[in-house]
């Protein structure tokens, strides 16, 4: 993967957008479409049909709430309490704007997993304490037409706020700009069998 996949980056960011997307609600199509297939040749190896009729299944249950109420029914089995996600610690925050017009040329997943990383998103060693909120959120993806001051993504951190500038730097070296749009990739390349 060499740019992120979907519009978050970080711990409960990214558990927030996948509900997003078992709720059916309107997220980045690469998540879903990416999701479904993924699903989709899981269903047709356990059910024995065809894979378009899986592709189907699979988006006629994120469609209907099905998929959202299996993982519920899943979170509540492990004694999970999906409401902690409507509460939980929203820090300070910085959006990070163009620096030009053009279009987005590139975004490199490692340039903004770092920016994430620094924000507390990860860890650098076992002991490490996490920063559950902290994270990324883009506002732009690859091919998007962005104007000069427009905004790029936000930053999300409640225990290193200090690290906010370096975060919005990386974020900003993560994302290449052209003055004409890239051409169009396949979010698959290749399926092993």
């Amino acid at each position: 993967m060499d740019e992120p996949l979907g519009r978050t980056v970080g711990n409960a960011l990214e558990v927030e957008e996948a509900i997003a997307v078992l709720k059916g609600a309107v997220v980045p199509s690469d998540v879903i479409d990416l999701s479904v297939e993924l699903a989709a040749r899981m269903v047709s190896l356990e059910k024995g049909v065809a894979l378009d009729e899986a592709r189907a299944a699979c988006r006629a249950n994120l469609a209907n709430g099905a998929a959202y109420a299996r993982f519920a029914e899943m979170v509540k089995l492990h004694g999970g309490d999906l409401a902690a996600f409507a509460v939980r610690p929203r820090g300070e925050t910085r959006v990070v704007a163009s620096p030009r017009a053009g279009y987005v040329a590139r975004v490199d997943a490692e340039g903004i997993a770092q920016a994430a990383f620094e924000l507390g998103a990860g860890r650098a060693k076992a002991d490490d304490v996490i920063d559950f909120a902290a994270g990324v959120t883009l506002a732009v993806s690859r091919g998007d037409r962005v104007e000069a001051g427009q905004p790029l993504a936000e930053l999300a951190v409640c225990d290193r706020p200090a690290k906010l500038p370096v975060a919005e730097q990386l974020v900003r070296a993560a994302v290449t700009f052209a003055d004409e749009p890239p051409a169009s990739r396949p979010l698959i390349l290749e399926s092993l069998s």
